[in-house]
């Protein structure tokens, strides 16, 4: 069986073009993967989503894995931002989904889309990803 992508690493690149680089790390040797919206979703383990996110969104604080098909996302809704905003935001009014997908910044809420997951609040400060 080929080796798990162990961990992704920075580099997350604006996916409304249609097309996500992403360096990715494994076996210690650096390689490029090309994900595009329209392809197959990808199964990533939480262990392997969880280094995605903490490396690709450094500034939310407590992400980590509660089991294998759930992620708690720290501060994600309460000081956690992506480009100045809130990673979450419960009661954005951002209908035309240009920042905001479902109170998920666009930029988090895809990328843990092409890992195949997806993000749902507990409350409005509480958010947790589940494996899609």
């Amino acid at each position: 069986m080929q080796a798990r992508i162990a961990e992704i690493v920075s580099g997350f690149n604006d996916c409304l073009q249609g097309i996500v680089f992403y360096p990715v790390s494994v076996n210690s040797k650096i390689l490029t993967s090309e994900i595009t919206m329209n392809s197959t979703k990808v199964d990533f383990s939480a262990r392997e989503v969880v280094g995605a996110l903490r490396r690709t969104f450094p500034q939310i604080q407590g992400i980590k894995m509660e089991d294998e098909d759930k992620i708690f996302l720290g501060n994600a809704a309460e000081g956690g931002e992506i480009n100045g905003l809130p990673a979450c935001d419960y009661y954005n009014e951002d209908y035309e989904e240009t920042v905001y997908v479902m109170g998920v910044h666009r930029k988090l809420h895809t990328l843990l889309d092409t890992l195949g997951w997806f993000v749902e609040p507990h409350d409005p400060g509480t958010y947790y990803a589940y494996r899609g």
